[in-house]
């Protein structure tokens, strides 16, 4: 499914393209939402502008209700959640300049993890 989404999008963009080309005011910006890391990262490929993962921001609003649940403060559930996204998003664009290579790729994401657990746990200790 996501590579049939994957193709539309392509060829969408293409569409959209060609459309600019025959009528200067029109804008191809292409929206699409992608079902993973590894669905953003084959829109991104084709084209796409702008790319929301389907579960990425009600999954980070549990984190921070969960957060808040277990004794952080507002302030401080949502700086962590910040933080997460904007990791998580740098993270892809990194990801994106090595995302055919799939080893690469691999320890990309390992590396990241690890990333991420080292500066969660310092934040702790703070």
């Amino acid at each position: 499914m996501a590579q049939a989404e994957t193709r539309l999008a392509s060829i969408m963009k293409e569409l959209f393209k060609e459309l600019a080309e025959l009528e200067e005011s029109l804008e191809g910006l292409l929206a699409a939402r992608a079902h993973n890391r590894q669905h953003a990262l084959r829109l991104r490929a084709v084209g796409a502008d702008y790319i929301i993962r389907d579960t990425l921001l009600s999954s980070i609003f549990l984190a921070g209700e969960v957060l808040k649940d277990v004794g952080l403060s507002p302030e401080q559930a949502d700086a962590a959640t910040s933080f997460f996204l904007k990791h998580d998003t740098e993270t892809l664009n990194k990801q994106y300049a090595i995302h055919q290579d799939e080893d690469a790729l691999i320890q990309s994401a390992r590396d990241a993890s690890e990333e991420l657990r080292d500066l969660f746990d310092s934040d702790a200790k703070i």
